[in-house]
């Protein structure tokens, strides 16, 4: 409710775990707010958010896909399914339309030097690289892309330099970059880039002062 006060243009809401189930009960606390699951949040958030409301992590399959959306979601959020199960995606897409599809690329140095796309939550490596990635989804249709930096979320560091200086040009989808950004200057840093048309974060909202 608090950042769709603030008119944030897109609230993002990502499951990183590996379950759906999630537990707040806790015995050296006072709180107990109780157990839940990933769909009964999405329902729960999607009343007090007047913003588009786009939800992802996890998702394999269509069934998946079809929660989201009967729950409340606005868009879908596809990052592992986007590389090895072009068949889900492709339905996605012609069931929901290219605007509610967005295609998540998370981005890792590897010990060689390179940046390559990493799935499965940054365990496994495509050897594919930030434009190859780009160029997938592209080709799918895809209505949004959201770019992370495994190596600098939750840094504090700023948006990956090497994301915004290697973004294929006249890309014809929304980018949005995410991971490291806790002041206005890392935004203003990666909106210069004409390559960019949006800014994502998380701990600027909730650990920064007047943020």
């Amino acid at each position: 409710k608090r950042l769709s006060d603030w008119s944030v243009d897109e609230i993002i809401l990502l499951n990183i775990g590996k379950s759906n189930q999630f537990d707040s009960r806790r015995d050296d606390k006072w709180h107990n707010i109780g157990s839940s699951n990933h769909n009964k949040l999405i329902s729960t958030v999607s009343k007090f958010c007047f913003a588009p409301l786009s939800v992802g992590g996890g998702i394999r399959n269509k069934k998946q896909i079809r929660e989201l959306f009967n729950y409340g979601a606005d868009k879908c959020i596809l990052n592992t399914i986007i590389f090895n199960d072009p068949q889900t995606v492709n339905w996605a897409i012609s069931e929901y339309g290219s605007q509610a599809i967005i295609a998540s690329i998370d981005i890792k140095k590897t010990v060689n030097g390179e940046y390559k796309v990493f799935t499965n939550n940054g365990t496994f490596n495509t050897n594919l690289s930030l434009i190859d990635a780009v160029t997938k989804a592209i080709n799918f249709g895809v209505g949004e892309i959201i770019i992370s930096s495994i190596d600098n979320d939750g840094s504090g560091y700023g948006y990956n330099d090497f994301i915004l200086k290697n973004l294929p040009s006249d890309i014809p989808v929304e980018i949005i970059i995410n991971s490291g950004a806790v002041s206005a200057k890392h935004f203003v840093k990666a909106l210069k880039n004409e390559d960019i048309d949006a800014v994502a974060a998380s701990n600027i909202f909730y650990f920064t002062e007047l943020s």
